[in-house]
């Protein structure tokens, strides 16, 4: 026989949002090819649309920077929406038109006639990106606090990947060209054409794969009153039938034969087939309430067979509850039915009052306007900055002073991908050995102070003629700081979603997601004033990390979250009495 397998944490969630594992590993299936796409885009596009205006008759270098930076304004703008439009539920639909959007904008970008088509192509996909902040509230309701940073950090990865693969895809188009009537598919056009295919497939799939979950149950409830509610949820996912059928099986009314035995013990000899919904709901009561209200006991076994452990029937007379006494035992008030518990929960008529509050509940800003959270929110907003600032100043830095071409430069964005892939590795594995949070993004503003201080340290030495010392500092900052991004980008948005209610998740991943594309706006626009002045450009990095540091050591305490335990309904639960006298039911699914 296989092994028990513990109805554990993440199958009481998912009960409970009306997923199973397998819909929840489609849905992150999709969300993963969603941000892998971006990543290709990001890479096959952004290298190859300077030369495709200028093929425009777009001689404007002006122009270029109002391209780039459209699609991050259409992102500022697009985030909440989408990020309000989740918290009412129906994520699958905006995943859907995130995907047409960026059909849309990358057809458009495919059939260019002049620049303000690329203008307008960027725009449109811009809007399509700001589906982001949906897909992350989705991953905070889906997950448990003990798994959530390494499924974002995960589905972040992908996007990383994307990067790293996409430039493949333009050495296979350099030499396309096709006449399609008005229409010509060349290794400049190419990159719209193929991502436009690329992202109905997308679209295909996410119809097919990802699925919603139910936020309709406890929309109306506080963080509190959902926690102390929780257990009885998940019965809202199934229909009346499902819980009738798993209310006689819990009060012994399955038709079967019920064979007494000596000291007032009872044994059901017989198996039934049921469906898989009522095994699940079976198991959740036990896992949540244990028998007749009691400790929870249930677990799966095997290939769908349910494990329901009762505790066998007293001779006592205290307990009420010889042999035969079933049907006393179906009246008792201690094993109310399923479906009445579930009903009589949202009319607030649960037999067990829930506690009072510590605190009343914040309003949907009292939620992120906490002083913890907008420190989250200024230090992903620097870090962002400074990447994207640190992005646009390389290249011309790297041609002025170490006479780098665009063979070079390949090179060191190969080498940045790759140090970004082993970053996410161990932000991966700090996850799995249990490392909090907090502690992840501390050791990645270490890492960006580590690597602006040693790009401070090389500037005397730029203008020598032997340039080795300062090539060796540079390669070593830009690895610490390419290090340090994915220690600050997955925890963040996790971390957030632990902090507040899961009510609002897609209004303050709106929020964050604004910030970031805040900041690659204005980003690009700091480092092209200072690309004269490395000096000042360098210190002001540095200043930035040092008060983002600052401000995240002062509130430090405040971010402590505990990774084990996602609502205080297990934590609840009574401790399991233990009785010798006990029988077990196995009910295949």
């Amino acid at each position: 026989m296989s092994s028990a397998t513990t109805f554990d944490e993440t199958d009481a969630l998912l009960l409970e949002v009306g997923l199973t594992k397998k819909k929840r590993r489609g849905s992150l299936y999709v969300l993963g090819l969603f941000y892998f796409l971006s990543g290709v885009e990001y890479a096959v596009i952004l290298p190859t649309i300077w030369l495709y205006l200028r093929d425009l008759e777009e001689h404007r270098q002006w122009f270029l920077g109002l391209v780039i930076s459209f699609f991050s304004v259409a992102s500022m703008f697009s985030s909440p929406l989408y990020g309000l439009f989740a918290d009412s539920g129906g994520i699958k639909r905006l995943v859907l038109v995130s995907s047409s959007f960026m059909v849309l904008g990358n057809f458009l970008y495919f059939a260019a006639q002049d620049a303000y088509c690329i203008l307008e192509s960027r725009f449109l996909c811009g809007w399509g990106s700001g589906a982001a902040a949906a897909s992350f509230a989705y991953l905070a309701r889906v997950t448990t606090k003990g798994e959530r940073t390494q499924i974002i950090g995960t589905i972040i990865a992908c996007r990383q990947l994307g990067v790293l693969l996409g430039p493949g895809l333009n050495f296979g188009l350099e030499r396309l060209h096709v006449d399609m009537g008005p229409l010509v598919l060349d290794s400049l056009s190419a990159p719209g054409f193929f991502m436009a295919i690329l992202w109905v497939l997308c679209g295909i799939l996410g119809f097919f794969m990802f699925h919603d979950i139910k936020l309709e149950g406890n929309a109306h409830l506080t963080i509190d009153e959902s926690a102390s509610v929780k257990p009885l949820l998940a019965y809202d996912s199934y229909d009346s039938s499902v819980l009738e059928e798993a209310d006689r099986i819990l009060n012994g009314d399955n038709d079967g034969a019920v064979q007494p035995t000596h000291g007032g013990r009872s044994r059901r000899k017989r198996k039934r087939r049921i469906p898989k919904g009522v095994a699940l709901v079976i198991n959740y009561n036990q896992a949540y309430t244990g028998p007749n209200g009691g400790e929870a006991s249930g677990h799966v076994q095997g290939e769908g067979m349910v494990s329901v452990s009762e505790e066998g029937p007293s001779t006592r007379k205290e307990d009420g509850y010889g042999a035969g006494s079933s049907e006393k035992r179906r009246s008792s008030t201690s094993s109310t039915p399923l479906l009445q518990r579930a009903h009589s929960s949202f009319r607030g008529e649960s037999s067990s009052a829930p506690s009072e509050p510590a605190h009343p509940p914040l309003s949907k800003w009292g939620e992120y306007l906490q002083l913890h959270v907008l420190v989250l929110f200024m230090v992903q907003f620097l870090c962002i900055f400074n990447q994207v600032a640190l992005e646009t100043w390389v290249t011309p830095f790297t041609d002025h002073y170490f006479r780098w071409q665009e063979k070079e430069n390949s090179i060191m964005y190969i080498c940045v991908g790759a140090t970004a892939i082993l970053a996410f590795a161990c932000v991966q594995i700090m996850s799995i050995c249990k490392i909090s949070d907090r502690f992840i993004m501390l050791v990645g503003l270490f890492a960006e102070a580590i690597g602006l201080i040693v790009a401070t340290g090389m500037m005397p030495f730029l203008d020598e003629k032997d340039t080795t010392f300062a090539l060796t500092a540079f390669i070593l900052s830009c690895f610490f700081i390419v290090f340090g991004l994915p220690f600050l980008f997955v925890p963040s948005p996790s971390l957030v979603s632990k902090l507040t209610s899961e009510q609002y998740q897609g209004f303050g991943q709106g929020l964050r997601r604004t910030l970031v594309s805040l900041a690659t706006i204005v980003g690009p626009l700091w480092a092209g004033s200072m690309s004269q002045h490395v000096t000042v450009f360098v210190g002001f990095m540095l200043g930035l990390v040092f008060v983002a540091m600052t401000s995240y050591l002062a509130v430090i305490k405040r971010l402590a979250v505990d990774a084990t335990s996602e609502s205080a309904a297990p934590s609840q639960q009574p401790s399991r009495p233990t009785s010798a006298r006990s029988s077990r039911q196995e009910v295949p699914a």
